[in-house]
């Protein structure tokens, strides 16, 4: 009686278990196609269990049969709920007392935050938040820097009070916090991919940039990151180059032709570089690429080149770490399941996934 009694708890455990993991399955899938607040919904149900969610996040974070989406996903709702409160202390960190700071970059007309890159940076890499860098850019949760001791920003006063403030601040020596200055606040996205662009979460890094310049209309943050891929001068970005190259120059080729066929050497010139970077995995997609646009015929001599150059190895997904300390070892789904779907299949609870729907460039 007693064996039977055991017997039935440990199949309601496995059956809760896998209940639990289905919901989450879902909410994984709904944060990871969505953006901005239908996002952060989907991530605040994620993490309402608090900790108790982490060993299956951690299954997830790794899991096979899920898309590398949901994956990253579980990644950063495992990080938040592990280091949420070294997130808020890098959004609130005053970078006025750093040691790095030079109190001369207030004399620009710019402001600090033309130099505060060179800190904050390195900054961002020692703390190693590498998930939370990656969301805010990839997922646009508008989750900047904040400091409940700031001074109000300047610009929310009514215009009628504006002066009469900034008389006060200046005769009391109170300056705002550096938080308030737009500037910086535009800058710190940026700031967070470039402080991962150099480690093994860089795959992470040009997945997700990649997803969101395909998924949205071109901007200035488009255009920013397309050209901060050729300075990169990484071959994995070749696909996303070439598919945004037309729309990039468009974007760039304003007023009347200086001469004629200016045009289309300026499209010609956009895409030498491309070609620079790309080896023989981009030869086809290039072929056919300047095959449909005649302004390009020129450069089909460049393709012999391109197709000779051998492609580095594939980049595999990183490991999930948390900061430099791998996480994975704790959360493993019992050693005879390799996959979720082998476990939910195994308590009669299966729950299939697409393969991944992003090419790992």
């Amino acid at each position: 009686m007693k064996q039977v009694f055991i017997l039935i708890c440990g199949l309601a455990a496995v059956n809760g278990i896998a209940g639990d993991d289905s919901k989450l399955f879902g909410l994984l899938a709904t944060a990871a196609t969505n953006r901005c607040a239908t996002y952060l919904e989907a991530r605040a149900e994620i993490l309402a269990p608090g900790t108790n969610a982490l060993p299956a996040l951690g299954r997830c974070a790794v899991a096979s049969d899920m898309t590398w989406q949901q994956r990253l996903v579980a990644r950063i709702c495992y990080e938040r709920l592990s280091r949420g409160a070294d997130i808020d202390a890098l959004r609130a960190y005053d970078w006025r007392t750093d040691k790095g700071y030079d109190k001369r970059w207030e004399q620009y007309i710019t402001g600090p935050s033309a130099k505060l890159g060179t800190i904050i940076v390195p900054k961002c890499r020692v703390v190693g938040l590498w998930h939370y860098y990656l969301e805010l850019a990839w997922k646009e949760t508008g989750e900047l820097p904040v400091c409940g001791k700031c001074l109000k920003p300047i610009q929310e006063y009514a215009p009628r009070e504006r002066d009469a403030e900034l008389t006060r601040r200046d005769k009391e020596g109170l300056r705002a916090c550096i938080h308030g200055d737009g500037r910086f606040r535009g800058c710190w996205p940026q700031w967070c991919l470039d402080a991962v662009a150099d480690g093994p979460e860089r795959y992470w890094y040009l997945q997700t940039v990649s997803e969101r310049m395909l998924g949205s209309p071109f901007s200035s943050w488009h255009q920013s990151r397309y050209e901060t891929f050729l300075r990169e001068k990484d071959s994995n970005s070749v696909p996303i180059l070439v598919l945004l190259s037309e729309t990039y120059f468009r974007k760039n080729a304003v007023g009347s032709e200086t001469y004629p066929g200016a045009y289309e050497d300026t499209f010609r010139g956009t895409v030498l570089p491309i070609l620079a970077l790309a080896d023989s995995r981009h030869a086809d997609m290039l072929e056919k690429f300047i095959s449909e646009k005649p302004a390009l015929e020129p450069l089909k001599m460049r393709l012999v080149e391109v197709r000779a150059r051998p492609a580095p190895p594939p980049v595999s997904e990183p490991t999930f770490r948390l900061g430099t300390n791998s996480v994975m070892s704790r959360h493993r789904v019992v050693a005879k399941y390799s996959t979720i779907s082998d476990f939910l299949i195994s308590t009669g609870k299966s729950r299939r996934f697409p393969e991944n729907d992003i090419a790992h460039f």
